[in-house]
This record gives structure tokens, sequence and C-alpha cells, in this order.
């Protein structure tokens, strides 16, 4: 049989259950915040794709709407909007008086293969007399913005949570290297090198960190699958877009890799770092 070799020493099953528990929690929220990032930055980015082609020309009482209604033909698809549909959705600015339904803008809703098509149309509009041309991408340029808001204040999230992670392998790996002053200094005296002695303790949190990552990763998954099923189901709206493509589940996993990666490295480090200090 193949003899493993074994580590000089190892952690107290308490100081190994409490890093575990710490390094899953904060992978679990790292991974549930990067979720959230790319599920919101692709219901944006499919919310701007679904409007960059419509359009509204509205013209006010006195403008040219036949002129209106020809430039329309050359669009994909037009609707002529119907006065009753236009004062239902002015009712709250119209109260329940009919004294201002004579000064209702006539709406034309139209629809182009392209944007390229969208902005000749509205370059072609500005000169239709009475009439204003207002894209729904411009409309909806609020709730862009308040998706990407959202989108930093995750990234945000996810940035300090990686930085907790990082503070505290530093700190921890400090602890147990003075706990385990004594081994290490007999390990000293046999010969043993910093570089020798930091690979030992590398191993143990490399350990530690990829059994703690893989938890936090498997609890994450099914909450983003729970977020973006429940943002879906408002069916309307910027959040109903929210959505994980291919790409984003490949950089969620590999986030805990990332994770593993990095605390391995700073074991390493700190320990190296605290031996050439003695």
């Amino acid at each position: 049989m193949r003899n493993k070799r074994p580590l000089v020493f190892s952690f107290v099953r308490e100081q190994a259950i409490f890093l575990t528990a710490l390094i899953a929690l904060l992978t679990f929220l790292a991974t549930l915040a990067l979720g959230v990032t790319v599920g919101i930055g692709a219901g944006v980015a499919q919310w701007n794709a679904r409007w960059d082609t419509f359009a509204t020309v509205q013209v006010l009482p006195g403008g040219d709407f036949d002129a209106a209604q020809k430039l329309s033909r050359n669009a994909k698809h037009a609707n002529v909007v119907p006065d009753e549909e236009v004062a239902k959705m002015l009712r709250p600015w119209l109260g329940s008086s009919d004294a201002l339904s004579a000064y209702l803008p006539k709406m034309i809703e139209v629809e182009f293969a392209n944007s390229s098509d969208l902005r000749s149309f509205g370059d072609a509009a500005k000169n239709l007399q009475g009439a204003r041309f207002i894209t729904h991408a411009a409309g909806a340029r609020n709730i862009t913005r308040a998706g990407w808001q959202i989108m930093g204040i995750s990234v945000l999230v996810m940035i300090m949570v990686l930085g907790a992670i990082g503070l505290c392998i530093s700190y921890i790996t400090r602890n147990i290297t003075l706990i385990h002053k004594r081994e290490l200094e007999i390990l000293t005296q046999i010969g043993a090198s910093d570089s020798f002695v930091a690979t030992q303790m590398q191993i143990i949190i490399t350990k530690i960190s990829a059994m703690a990552a893989g938890i936090g990763l498997i609890v994450a998954v099914p909450m983003i699958f729970l977020i973006t099923s429940m943002a879906q189901g408002t069916r309307i709206g910027l959040m109903a877009q929210m959505h994980v493509p291919a790409m984003g589940w490949t950089l969620i996993v590999l986030l805990p890799v990332l994770i593993i990666a990095l605390t391995a490295w700073l074991a390493r480090r700190t320990t190296m770092k605290i031996l050439g200090d003695k």
C-alpha cells in the first residue's frame, strides 16, 4: 500500500468546525450576491433589447395626424391607440372630468425591425407638425437605472464578503500559528524550512475551505433559483426579466473555486510572514 505523508500538525476539532462554518456562510453570501448581480444584469439586457425597437408617436390636437399615420406605414408594425385607451392611461392626471378630453393627443404605437430603423423614423418624425416621438427605451430609462443600481449594490456586497473572507483567513491563520507555536519551534529546531511549515498550514486550510465552499455553493444555488422564480412570477416589469444564463452559472460555480484559491494563498502568505518576523 502507498503511504500518505501525514501532516506534522492539525487543527483541533472546534477550530475546524468554526472555520468550516464561517467560510461556508461567507461563500453562501458571496455566491448569492453574484447570482443576484448576474440575474439582474441579464434582466436589464433583455429589458433593453425588448424596448429598443418600440416607440410611440404622439400627435397633439391641431397636429398633422394624417402625416403621422402615413409615416408610420414605414415601420414594421403600427397601431393607432383608441381614444378610450388614451383617456384611460391619462386618467390619473385628468381626474373624473371630461373637460380636457378634447385636448387628448392621438397616439400611434410603432415597432421597428432594428434600432437603426427606429432612429431614422425618429429623425423623420421631427418634421411632423405638432407631433412628438417617444422611444419606449427612454420611457423605461428610470427602471433600467434602478436595475443597474441594484447590480452595483450586489457587487459591492460581494466584494465586501470576499474582503471579509480574506480578513478572517488572515486572522485565523495568525491565531492558529500562535496556538501551535511550540510545534513550529520544534519543527524549526529539527531543520524544517519556513516554506515547509507554510505548506502544512496551506494544506489544512485549503481542505477546510474546499469543503466549506462546496457547502456554501450547494446552499446558494437553490436560493438563486428561488429568487429568480419569484422575480419571474411578477410577469411584468424589469424583475420579470431576471434570469441566470449559462455563462452566469459558470461564473457562480467558479466563485467558490476563487475563494478556495484565495484562502490557500492567504494562509501561505500569512504563515510565511509570521515565521519571517520571528
